[in-house]
Parts: structure tokens; sequence; C-alpha cells
């Protein structure tokens, strides 16, 4: 449709892949990453022992508690529809109808304040665009219980470390640059994170909310 002329093999295409990385201030891309033959034959080979592995388990060559995990972190790991059977994941199992009741007053929340901040959001857009609309001198507006108006607020600063460091290291080296950094760099206190997931509902229970 658009004349364009595509090679005949893969190995005649250009093909860069770039990261975008999205905070609420700025937008930053990392790259570009071309093929790489050798994570291609990894990818590869993973892919050909999942499928020898489920087709050995299909023929009855091989038990599931046989089958080999992945230990420690695994990117696919949080979109895995079967985290909840998957031997890396065993829960110990707890009767306290209690907590399991507070576990879905805590999901139930957590859905209806996403909810809540989306209608927040389009409302003071909605009063906003009404503000600029107005153009008043005072930026002051009232009605019969509330007195309200927009301002302009700057930006957020943020720091870009990449740059930091190209700049330090061109004045004063890199392994002072490293060092300075290091000496500047402050973390902070550990905390716990609270991780919830709906389990599927058995016969006997009630539909998860």
């Amino acid at each position: 449709m658009f004349g364009i002329i595509l090679p005949n093999t893969a190995a005649e295409v250009d093909l860069e892949g770039w990261v975008l990385c999205l905070s609420m201030a700025e937008a930053r891309a990392f790259g570009p990453y071309h093929p790489d033959a050798v994570m291609l034959g990894l990818c590869r080979r993973t892919a050909e022992t999942l499928w020898s592995t489920t087709q050995a388990v299909k023929a009855g060559k091989l038990a599931l508690n046989d089958i080999d995990v992945c230990t420690g972190f695994h990117p696919l790991c949080e979109w895995c529809d079967h985290a909840d059977g998957c031997p890396k994941f065993t829960a110990d199992p707890i009767t306290d109808p209690a907590l399991d009741q507070a576990l879905a007053d805590l999901t139930t929340l957590k859905a209806d304040k996403a909810i809540l901040d989306t209608e927040i959001d389009d409302l003071e857009t909605r009063i906003r665009q009404f503000c600029r609309r107005a153009g008043k001198d005072t930026g002051w507006l009232s009605t019969s219980r509330f007195r309200f108006k927009t301002a302009r607020v700057p930006g957020r600063k943020t720091l870009d470390p990449a740059r930091l460091r190209a700049a330090l290291t061109n004045r004063i080296g890199e392994t002072e640059a490293d060092l300075l950094l290091t000496r500047a760099t402050t973390e902070g206190a550990a905390y716990e994170r609270l991780t919830v997931t709906g389990l599927k509902p058995r016969q006997t229970d009630q539909p998860f909310p």
C-alpha cells in the first residue's frame, strides 16, 4: 500500500529496540538495543525446553513434581496465572475467617480508591478548565459555599544521575566521580510491602469480591 520494499531476510533489516522509562515528571529512552545472536539462541533453547517438558508431562514420562522451577526473580512471574499453584510460591494455609475478610475488605477498598482517584481527576480537570475560561483578574472565584482558584505551579526539578556522572568524570576523572557520588548517595529505610492476590474460589466458597 505504501510502496515500501522490505528485504527478503531478517538479517538485512536494521532493527533497534528501545526501553522507554516513564515517571510523573519525565520520560527517558534507553538504548538502542540491537538484535543479539546469543540472546536469540538463549530464547530458542528456553522455548525448546518448555515445549519438550510440556510434551513429556502430557505423555506421562515426567511428573509435575519433577519439573525444575525458576529460582529467584523472573520477569514473567508477576504475570503468570498459575503462581498460586507454583512450587516456587507455595503458601502456608491459615484458617482465619477474620483475616480472610480483612484481605477481602482491603482488596475492595483499593478498587474503590482507584475509582475515586479517577473521578477526582476528572472533576479537578473540569473545574480548572472553567477557571481558565472565567479569566478573572484576582484569580479567585466563589460559589455560595466555596472560594476557589487555580495557580501555575513550577515543574518538579530532578537530577539526572547519568549527566551528573558524565560531567564529574570530565572534571575529576572516573574514579573520583564514582567516589563522590557514592558518598553523596543516601538510601531510605527498608519497609515492608504487602502483596495480596485473589485466589480462585473453591466450590464451597463464595465468589471472591
